[in-house]
């Protein structure tokens, strides 16, 4: 055949191999054809591996929120979580968190506070509970600084901004995570925050928050 072979009309160069003393000769077609189940085989065991690995220790969280603040008895729609996860191991985490929640709506009457906003920063620790290969359920408790802000365009009974009210607030909460892959996933999350009495509000007051959002896990440098 000259180094050649002809099949249904196709033609085939073909490489010479060895066995014992014999040379044989293997077309080249089918040697590409070995090599890409191989190569084939290899990728998908990486992924497989990879897959298996647990997820990165280090998590970044961006959310929407939506808040309802009992003292002012108004909802606030437009909010944003960003928590920080350092898992310590596979059962308990470390939380920070910065929230903001606003609100507003024209002045009628002109005594009505007319902006609001909370801003908090808590911490504490999370527990988690996979019951899936890609769902973990997770239940915190959180602590920290929360500031309640109240602006009013000034009337006789309500004066001009009536400002900042810092407390101390208690937030327990739990979550889904859902993941995507290894570094991605998914969050939906509910808490419930107690707040200390002020000066301002006479007696314990609390919010109730829902958010939604993405997590994203950070690698540790080499």
């Amino acid at each position: 055949m000259g180094g050649a072979a002809r099949k249904g009309g196709v033609r085939c160069r073909s490489l010479p191999f060895f066995q014992g003393d014999r040379p044989m000769k293997v077309s080249a077609r089918a040697i590409a054809l070995n090599l890409l189940v191989v190569f084939a085989t290899a990728s998908a065991s990486a992924q497989e591996s990879r897959a298996n690995l647990p997820p990165p220790p280090f998590d970044v969280a961006v959310s929407y929120s939506y808040m309802t603040e009992e003292y002012l008895d108004e909802d606030l729609p437009a909010g944003w979580v960003v928590s920080l996860q350092l898992h310590m191991n596979p059962r308990w985490t470390l939380v920070g968190e910065a929230n903001g929640a606003y609100w507003g709506k024209e002045a009628f009457p002109a005594f009505f506070p007319y902006a609001a906003w909370v801003h908090s920063i808590l911490g504490g620790p999370r527990v988690n509970l996979r019951i899936g290969e890609k769902t973990t359920l997770f239940g915190q408790g959180l602590a920290g600084w929360v500031r309640r802000t109240r602006t009013n365009p000034g009337s006789v009974i309500a004066p001009e901004n009536e400002g900042n009210v810092d407390t101390l607030g208690v937030q327990p909460g739990a979550g889904v995570d859902i993941r995507l892959n290894r570094r991605f996933a998914v969050r939906f999350q509910g808490d419930y925050r107690w707040l200390k009495e002020t000066e301002v509000t006479q007696r314990n007051t609390h919010e109730i928050r829902g958010l939604a959002g993405i997590v994203i896990g950070v690698e540790r440098a080499p």
